[in-house]
């Protein structure tokens, strides 16, 4: 009887509150659900109390709720976020434009631009550069007014100029290369010529959200550069490309000394595919005794099975695949907005 009792005992939103408000009290998982989809009777208790939180205690909420963000598309954290975004500490707001960005919400642009433009925190500018490049992303699939997206490239151009600091300059650029304004093109090919490892792997890594064919060739000269950095842009830009001629060589890398290559080009290979792919890939699952590293590489091998399958069904000719009705990659293009995260997936 007792049992049953504990199963419906429930947690009120103000005693979740009390909870975040002392830092020794472990949140558990199953009431994070209670911080997605504030209800506007429960918002005025998080806000008062938000301040009184302590600092890390903030940080480590944003923290983990960015990871389940990550993984649960049906959670929304709009309302804490909006908090954090107007924080002191700029590692939170950071955060929480982060996780804002998923949402594709054009009324969050004008904050955004705000941000940027703004902040004192370059990081924080540069992560609102890349959350204004979703709009622009979403302005070339036609889900967003052209007058609206026009005035995001003049706000990012304005960020690319050399008057700024370097990341914001190479942010713009990222964010930027979704639109097909001649601008973008020649920033382009202006940082790839840079002598500096950051501006080239910016660079490779915009040419694979820009697509032009006429990019193939850099990203594949760059594979065999001797800085581990551009190589991992490129194996990652090669993959985004889906560039046939880049797979030999990308299963060459399947060994490179440096692990973020090696896992830039586990992920490219199941982007671009074939039976030679798959079979380097098994081969590798083969060898590994690593576990973490071994799941990586199944999850690939399910994207490698997906990416053929999608191929053969347009060699098939039954329907064009329509673009526009592509889900955005979230986590492939956020993953510039973290700190850690090496792994392209």
């Amino acid at each position: 009887m007792k049992k049953k009792q504990d199963k419906k005992q429930k947690i009120t939103f103000s005693q979740l509150v009390q909870i975040m408000l002392d830092p020794s009290s472990d949140l558990p998982n199953k009431y994070w659900q209670k911080l997605s989809d504030i209800q506007p009777n429960d918002a005025p208790i998080l806000k008062n109390a938000w301040s009184k939180i302590p600092v890390e205690r903030r940080l480590g909420i944003m923290e983990d709720l960015a990871e389940f963000n990550e993984n649960d598309d049906l959670l929304n954290f709009s309302e804490i976020c909006r908090l954090a975004i107007q924080d002191p500490d700029s590692r939170l707001r950071e955060i929480a434009i982060r996780i804002l960005a998923t949402y594709q919400d054009e009324q969050l642009i004008p904050t955004f631009v705000a941000l940027f433009q703004n902040d004192p925190a370059v990081e924080v500018r540069a992560v609102s550069a890349l959350a204004l490049g979703v709009f622009i992303y979403l302005g070339e699939l036609e889900e967003l007014d052209e007058q609206r997206v026009d005035e995001i490239v003049e706000v990012l151009l304005q960020g690319s100029k050399a008057d700024q600091p370097e990341l914001i300059q190479r942010r713009s650029l990222e964010a930027l290369s979704f639109s097909n304004r001649a601008e973008v093109v020649s920033l382009i090919e202006s940082a790839y010529k840079s002598k500096h490892p950051e501006w080239i792997a910016s660079a490779l890594l915009a040419m694979s959200r820009n697509l032009e064919s006429r990019w193939h060739a850099n990203v594949i000269s760059s594979l065999d550069d001797d800085r581990p950095e551009i190589r991992t842009a490129a194996v990652s830009a090669a993959g985004e490309m889906e560039i046939e001629e880049a797979r030999e060589k990308i299963i060459e890398l399947l060994h490179d000394p440096e692990e973020d290559v090696q896992d830039a080009a586990i992920w490219s290979l199941s982007q671009i595919g074939g039976s030679e792919a798959q079979e380097a890939l098994e081969r590798l699952l083969d060898e590994t005794e690593d576990e973490e590293l071994a799941d990586f590489i199944e999850e690939a091998l399910e994207n490698l099975l997906f990416t053929d399958d999608l191929a053969n069904f347009e060699l098939m000719d039954l329907s064009e695949v329509d673009e526009a009705e592509m889900p955005f990659d979230e986590d492939s293009y956020l993953s510039g907005f973290s700190t850690n995260g090496n792994k392209p997936h």
